[in-house]
């Protein structure tokens, strides 16, 4: 799972515990100079704690951290970077601002330039996260929102070659989210940086990323490019991330196909599930389409969303429901065909649920 030629991070089995519970266990990954990586997981899967370790926060208990080709961290290189020295832009899920300074100190102070380059780097970031306005504000004057925004500037004010972003979206509301992500991509993009982004949203990683890792009880699951993780999910976490829904018992029935409790036998992608052997099975929701010869089913809700009628239905001899998206509001009764290519089935043992 590596980010290409000429890394500027490397993660070498890293293990960490806390409280004597494995929260890191052999983390190996690379993030190559100028990519951007989205590192999405549940609560408690330790994205946080990644991200603590390669800014210096918490130490490694066993595994190498290697930063710009220097050894950081890491027990059997007795040796450990302190994070004022990792020259890394940061920002976590509490914003952390001087109280004393204004929005526009905040951001100049970390620019570390002269103090009119400084000013003038800061105005433009500011008008960048959409706070032109508020430069001679104090932090306490800001709303959650606006103090993430400053943090944002601040980080990439700093300069650094590598940004370390800990939700720095999660208190934003939907419309401002959607303006901000092109901005902080095109920037990173134009400055040439490379960023390690942690975030619980899916839309961030389909928005942001070169590549999305994807952690799952310490574990990086997979580690792929947004199209092949949509394409190709490795579990049901990611096949649930990258928009799969509904989640039922088959059997593998060979041959790329499965077969439902009641013996219906439908095409699937199979992630290494064996003919006969139990598996657990979900897809995306536009895998399902209108077909004279398909499957009788019962339409039983559909909500108009964006365009679209997002839509809930029992098909014969299936367990549970699935989902589909229609351009027009579905009878109660249809007849309907799945898309091998957007149905997924794992073995039972892979499955969280």
């Amino acid at each position: 799972m590596t980010g290409g030629t000429n890394p500027i991070l490397r993660l070498e089995s890293v293990h960490r515990n806390l409280g004597g519970q494995p929260v890191l266990r052999g983390i190996d990954l690379t993030l190559a100079s100028g990519e951007i990586a989205v590192l999405i997981g549940g609560s408690g899967s330790g994205k946080t704690t990644l991200l603590r370790i390669v800014a210096g926060l918490e130490r490694v208990d066993s595994g190498r951290v290697v930063l710009r080709g220097t050894d950081v961290d890491g027990p059997g290189t007795r040796r450990f970077i302190p994070p004022e020295r990792r020259s890394l832009g940061m920002v976590f899920q509490e914003a952390a601002l001087w109280p004393h300074l204004t929005v526009q100190e905040n951001v100049a102070i970390a620019a570390g330039r002269g103090s009119e380059a400084s000013a003038r780097a800061a105005v433009r970031l500011l008008e960048v996260v959409g706070l032109g306005s508020l430069g001679a504000r104090l932090p306490d004057t800001l709303s959650g929102g606006q103090k993430q925004r400053v943090a944002l500037a601040r980080a990439l004010a700093t300069g650094s070659d590598l940004l370390l972003l800990d939700e720095p979206l999660s208190s934003l509301d939907e419309m401002v989210r959607d303006r901000l992500r092109p901005l902080i991509r095109d920037t990173l993009r134009s400055q040439q940086r490379s960023a390690l982004f942690v975030s619980h949203d899916r839309m961030d990683a389909w928005r942001l990323a070169d590549r999305i890792l994807v952690l799952e009880n310490g574990r990086l699951s997979q580690a792929d490019t947004p199209e092949a993780l949509y394409r190709a999910p490795a579990t049901p976490t990611v096949a649930r991330y990258m928009g799969a829904t509904g989640s039922f018992l088959v059997r593998g029935a060979g041959s790329g196909r499965v077969a439902t409790p009641g013996g219906r036998i439908v095409g699937a992608t199979c992630v290494d599930l064996a003919s006969g052997a139990p598996g657990v099975a979900m897809a995306y929701p536009d895998a399902l389409s209108f077909a004279s010869d398909g499957i009788p089913a019962r339409r039983i809700d559909s909500i108009f969303e964006a365009g679209r009628w997002r839509t809930r239905w029992r098909l014969a001899e299936f367990p549970g429901e699935m989902h589909g998206l229609h351009d027009h509001l579905p009878p109660d009764h249809a007849l309907l065909q799945i898309d091998p290519a957007k149905l997924f089935a794992f073995p039972v043992a892979t499955s969280l649920e």
